[in-house]
């Protein structure tokens, strides 16, 4: 009886060793599974559409995701010979988004028009380019009406009225063109090309809206300025409100030139799901 006591520690420490290791081998197992989890959402790809040419070059839309689906930045790929030989006149071109993006973002399509001779107000009359982030299909936006005495009126909310407060960023009150197949464009009041600073134009950031909603963000660069090599990181006023919800919005928009290759890069990021 004595020796079956005296084994009893030996016995207990045995059992607790192998508690205490199984303890260690599941917090350590956790702990591997928490690194892959972080690795996995480090893992990244960049997904295209297809190319679209002008002038002397091309342009298509890209998507940069990880594998588990959070958007790290969406925009356009411009090669630079694309800048060359550009048409006289007003060329508009729709460029599609790879469903990768069209699932994650409440982005559509891109529309991309080259304006050789800029277009009202007078600060916008330099040759640059409109680049829309369209948030509802290239059919509806075709079907956008002429603008009238009617539909445009800033007291009304449909059409291209005034929305509702807290659909457009609090600073976007400067009610700008209300253009058939494409909306009302709304410009901040802080804008540099407002006054008291009234400086030249080289890139501005829009809200676009029809019917009490947002429908596209624009970023507007000129010719010159994309030509530049100037890098630019801005962020993007917010609305409060979001539609659709359930997706990830940009905060921020980007341009910049890839110094190895020469492309041009016309982007938003710094994504927040809504």
């Amino acid at each position: 009886m004595k020796k079956e006591l005296s084994m009893l520690p030996i016995v207990l420490g045995l059992l607790f060793s192998g508690c205490q290791k199984e303890l260690n081998r599941d917090a350590q197992r956790n702990e591997e599974i928490a690194v892959a989890s972080n690795r996995q959402a480090d893992f990244i790809n960049t997904f295209y559409g297809p190319e679209i040419h002008l002038g002397d070059g091309k342009v298509r839309s890209f998507i940069t995701i990880t594998h588990e689906d959070v958007p790290k930045e969406i925009g356009i790929e411009i090669t630079e010979g694309l800048f060359q030989n550009l048409p006289t006149a007003y060329t508009e071109m729709h460029i599609p988004l790879h469903h990768k993006a069209t699932e994650v973002t409440p982005y559509d399509h891109v529309e991309m028009d080259w304006m050789p001779n800029g277009h009202p107000p007078a600060y916008f009359q330099l040759p640059h380019f409109d680049i829309h982030f369209y948030m509802l299909p290239e059919e509806d936006q075709m079907a956008i009406p002429a603008p009238n005495a009617t539909n445009t009126s800033l007291a009304s909310t449909a059409a291209y009225g005034r929305p509702s407060p807290g659909v457009l960023p609090a600073d976007y009150t400067v009610a700008s063109a209300a253009i058939p197949m494409m909306g009302r464009h709304w410009l901040d009041k802080f804008a540099d090309v407002l006054p008291p600073s009234n400086q030249t134009f080289t890139h501005q950031f829009i809200y676009g809206t029809f019917d009490n909603k947002v429908i596209f963000l624009e970023p507007m660069v000129t010719r010159a300025f994309l030509l530049s090599g100037t890098d630019v990181h801005k962020t993007i006023k917010q609305p409060t409100i979001f539609d659709p919800t359930g997706r990830y919005y940009p905060t921020r928009y980007n341009i910049y030139t890839d110094e190895t290759t020469g492309k041009v890069y016309v982007t938003l990021d710094q994504f927040v799901l809504r």
